[in-house]
């Protein structure tokens, strides 16, 4: 339901845009590498350290040309991003992963430095919004650890999340003009504004057996997405 009001919401925006200018559309596939940022280090007299998460992203855009060297862009993607700690707060020899699947969607103002060149740089930036679409909180226990047997616990964690996160987008990259195709090589980044967690949370119950102690407070996503494209005029 939400992916299909978002492609309406594109098309509804690219066909006010005007007549007589030119439409591209186009695919982007890669990967994401994420990551939590503003997040605590340390759990009263616990230290612990994040590290990122990488994963893929797929999605469609819409280009609108306004002026030689101006358009706008909207894109629709899929993408899985996250982190990951094997810090204290559940058990030593583990690892704990923060697993976050959205529908993102954002629109940017789009500058070409050489539009008329068969190579032809490109940089955008503008706003974004993520529809969370599944969350999940995994712990891996390693064989090393002591306690445990070698095995896996999880929990969907939706209802601890928020339903939608707002960002801001930068991506620059260079187009190869292969006519008919043009191949788009291009760098992501996006900084959530908005929370991932609605509310801090405590003793989240895992199974019957196990609990993870605190659940983090303030994280914020940024992610880095490396992307190929490949998009046509119609």
């Amino acid at each position: 339901m939400k992916f299909g009001l978002a492609i309406a919401l594109i098309v509804g925006i690219t066909s006010t845009w005007g007549v007589g200018q030119s439409y591209r559309f186009g695919i982007k596939t890669g990967a994401v590498f994420s990551g939590f940022s503003q997040q605590e280090q340390s759990l009263g007299n616990l230290d612990f350290d994040w590290e990122g998460y990488s994963s893929y992203t797929t999605g469609i855009f819409f280009n609108r040309k306004i002026r030689e060297a101006f358009s706008i862009q909207a894109e629709l993607d899929y993408k899985t991003i996250g982190a990951s700690t094997n810090s204290p707060l559940f058990l030593s020899g583990s690892t704990i992963n923060y697993e976050h699947e959205y529908i993102g969607l954002s629109i940017m103002p789009r500058l070409d430095l050489f539009p008329e060149s068969r190579f032809n740089p490109n940089f955008m930036i503008g706003p974004g919004i993520d529809f969370r679409t599944h969350s999940e909180i995994e712990v891996l226990i390693e064989p090393e650890n002591p306690v445990f047997t070698e095995g896996f616990l999880g929990v969907d964690s939706r209802p601890y999340t928020n339903k939608a996160v707002f960002g801001l987008v930068m991506a620059g990259g260079v187009e190869i003009n292969t006519e008919p195709v043009i191949i788009t090589l291009e760098t992501k980044y996006t900084s959530s504004i908005g929370q991932v967690f609605e509310e801090s949370i405590e003793n989240l119950q895992l199974d019957e057996n196990n609990v993870l102690l605190k659940l983090v407070e303030n994280a914020k996503t940024e992610y880095l997405s490396i992307l190929i494209g490949f998009n046509f005029y119609f």
